[in-house]
């Protein structure tokens, strides 16, 4: 049974008692004031009876007997009269004092029931509040990888450069033969470049290998030359000499001209020179400076993972690439998202159950 209705039981086992205790009081009022009546009729009845006798001293003898015995009947039956209407005075007073004790005891347990209510709706909306920052923060951590797949290959240096490049290469080559001289023909050429050259890493082969909760091991990290544009020869020299020595004369240099050989050759050179700048061989100078920005941006890169990052040249374990070490990250995220947000469900519909229908 529930409390509503064992309240409203009580209600109406009170109202039936107050309704019998009145019947009982209207019963008695009703009694005395017959009472009364009777006694004023017997008051009137003797005095009108003793006009009727001839005899004086019969006649008043009557009317006082009469009027002693109505009188007494109304004196005994008002004070009872009085004190009824006082009684039922007093039983409304206590019945108004007992209801409002009651309705003090019934506000009472509102006042505590609505405390409860409010301090659990308090505690829920902490919590809710607590989930909502968890799943804000959560969701500042994810790292968008959208965006770094146009990044693979990171430039982080862009820089003018000049290389004095010398080519020799010998074409032919015959030795003296007694009187006959020796020859040897070969092609000599110097070249003076100047370019823009990008360097920077690949982040492809960077890996990184979760430590514990709040640390990152990232490895792999090494400088590569990207490539280079605005290209600029200013060619010092491209020709083919021949070299003569033995027999009885002296050693003789001399250059040929219009070797058909030299366009070939130096096509020859160029593409030497170029392998030579892809190799980025001379950019070491710079390999250091190019590794510290390069772990200052992906630092930046990794902020919204708030853990601390530990760069190292070789590590024994094997680690992730970049972009699945961060599509994992997001992946695990996700799942932590979904169930903060199942948990914030759970708390709105005991909420919603908490507070009363159309509040």
């Amino acid at each position: 049974m529930s409390l509503e209705l064992k309240e409203r039981l009580s209600r109406f086992g009170r109202k039936i008692k107050r309704a019998f205790r009145g019947l009982r009081t209207a019963g008695k009022r009703l009694w005395l004031v017959v009472l009364i009546l009777v006694g004023v009729v017997v008051v009137i009845a003797s005095v009108a009876y003793a006009t009727t006798l001839d005899d004086r001293m019969s006649a008043v003898s009557m009317a006082a007997t009469g009027s002693i015995i109505g009188t007494a009947i109304v004196c005994l039956a008002l004070p009872r009269l009085a004190q009824t209407q006082v009684e039922q005075q007093l039983s409304g007073l206590e019945e108004s004092i007992r209801d409002e004790v009651k309705l003090e005891a019934s506000l009472d347990k509102v006042r505590a029931a609505a405390d409860q209510l409010l301090e659990e709706t308090l505690i829920l909306e902490r919590e809710k509040d607590e989930l909502e920052n968890q799943i804000r923060r959560l969701e500042n951590m994810r790292v968008n990888t959208d965006g770094l797949q146009g990044i693979l290959r990171l430039a982080l240096l862009d820089i003018s450069a000049g290389i004095k490049d010398f080519y020799r290469k010998e074409l032919s080559s015959e030795p003296p033969d007694g009187i006959l001289r020796g020859e040897v023909q070969e092609y000599i050429g110097v070249v003076d470049v100047a370019f823009r050259a990008s360097l920077g890493v690949d982040l492809q082969k960077v890996r990184l290998r979760a430590e514990g909760d709040n640390l990152v091991i990232i490895s792999g990290l090494s400088s590569e030359f990207q490539g280079f544009s605005d290209l600029s020869e200013n060619w010092l020299l491209k020709e083919v000499r021949a070299r003569k020595w033995g027999g009885i004369r002296r050693d003789l240099y001399e250059v040929l001209p219009n070797d058909e050989r030299v366009a070939d050759l130096t096509i020859e050179h160029r593409r030497s020179l170029q392998r030579r700048i892809n190799s980025g061989i001379d950019f070491r100078y710079l390999d250091s400076a190019i590794k510290r920005i390069a772990r200052e941006t992906i630092a930046t890169l990794l902020q919204p993972l708030q853990k601390d990052l530990v760069f190292v040249e070789d590590d024994d374990h094997e680690g992730m690439q970049l972009f699945e070490f961060l599509e994992s990250h997001n992946t695990n995220l996700d799942l932590l998202m979904d169930g903060l947000q199942e948990r914030r469900s759970a708390l709105e519909g005991k909420s919603d159950k908490l507070l009363p229908e159309g509040g």
